[in-house]
């Protein structure tokens, strides 16, 4: 046998600089090294059959390690097959934050992210700078969410600047700061790689159909300020890991299906200012936590299956202005250290079995249709 890639013949000639290899196994095994990219073609010189031939080809420095992108049983006929469409030095990169399996598989998000990547960069400079993994990012909630906007020259995808898509801003250094999609008629979910735009100071998809769950991973995001997710179709629990935004200071997550109860680890937010999680299906009782949340200024809890009764630790939100619990199962008098807060002017309870005190006048006042 022989093999032509790209019109020149390989014979058992390794090439250590390469990354792609193929491995001819008949009779032993046979190795040959090959550039990336590349299309092959094995010919036979002979027409036999061996049944005990298999032609295996590999992505890496060596077979302990690499992995197998295709495999073929050579009945003697010739075999015409491509590597993978992937610099070497692409899936190199990419495998530290991404699995190599999922890279090489053209059908998952990982894998249409890096191909984009590969083909737009062919001079493989993308290889070499800082902002690889920030373009592999965004092209993953590119096609997790099944195509991000397309506004003319600010579409995504039309260039490797990401700095210049729709809805995407950066800093002076380049990094992207800030994803702003509101109302986008996005499809999909958000996928995990999201976390890695370490530099993420807000995140605004509201108003789209957005699925699935809100990924854990976004607990990595220590400098975001700003999480809304308000109107789509999220569903799951809140991850406890939205406790590791210790400078989120606006979590909206209003009029979507998720369930579970709210996580005590959000009173480790203690920059937050307004909570929203109205419109959903979570239960259990409103955590003792949130009385930690001494910067908070509006929650919004109401049309829930909350349960219980409202915390006496609310009544450590000396700057609470507005507190919306209406339209859930809670029961018992609604405390009066809540109704001594001065900056108090909103509270709704209409819907549950709430009650203020018969002695207390403000809680009477501030109770309105609401």
């Amino acid at each position: 046998w022989e093999v032509h890639c790209d019109g020149i013949e390989y014979l058992y000639s390794p090439s250590l600089g390469y990354r792609e290899f193929l491995s001819i196994d008949v009779f032993g095994s046979q190795t040959i090294f090959v550039e990336p990219r590349v299309s092959c073609q094995v010919i036979s010189r002979t027409k036999f059959y061996f049944s005990d031939t298999k032609i295996s080809v590999y992505h890496g420095m060596n077979k302990d390690t690499a992995i197998i992108v295709q495999e073929y049983e050579w009945l003697s006929d010739d075999i015409d097959f491509e590597f993978p469409v992937l610099s070497a030095c692409l899936l190199e990169e990419l495998s530290t934050v991404a699995d190599s399996n999922d890279i090489l598989d053209s059908t998952s998000i990982q894998g249409q992210a890096a191909a984009w990547i590969d083909v737009e960069s062919s001079d493989l400079s993308l290889c070499n700078t800082e902002f690889l993994i920030q373009l592999y990012a965004l092209a993953t909630i590119n096609f997790s969410l099944d195509g991000a906007p397309q506004k003319n020259e600010l579409s995504w995808l039309s260039s490797t600047n990401s700095c210049k898509w729709s809805g995407i801003f950066c800093d002076s250094a380049g990094s992207v700061s800030v994803i702003f999609l509101v109302d986008e008629n996005l499809k999909g979910a958000i996928p995990s790689e999201i976390s890695l735009l370490v530099d993420l100071d807000v995140i605004n998809l509201s108003l789209n159909e957005i699925a699935g769950t809100i990924p854990p991973d976004l607990g990595n995001l220590t400098k975001l300020t700003d999480l809304s997710l308000l109107g789509n179709a999220l569903s799951g629990s809140l991850p406890i890991e939205l406790g590791n935004l210790i400078n989120l200071k606006t979590l909206e997550l209003s009029d979507n299906v998720i369930n579970g109860t709210i996580p005590a680890q959000i009173g480790n937010l203690l920059q937050l200012t307004a909570f929203a999680t109205s419109g959903n299906d979570l239960s259990g009782s409103i955590p003792t936590t949130v009385g930690n949340l001494h910067n908070m200024n509006s929650i919004y809890f109401h049309d829930n299956d909350l349960t219980g009764t409202i915390p006496t630790d609310l009544a450590n939100l000396e700057n609470l202005e507005n507190l919306k619990v209406n339209g859930n199962h809670l029961t018992g008098f609604v405390p009066q250290g809540i109704t001594s807060i001065e900056s108090l002017n909103k509270l709704c309870i209409k819907g549950t079995n709430l009650t203020c005190y018969e002695d207390d006048l403000v809680c009477m006042s501030l109770v309105g249709d609401c």
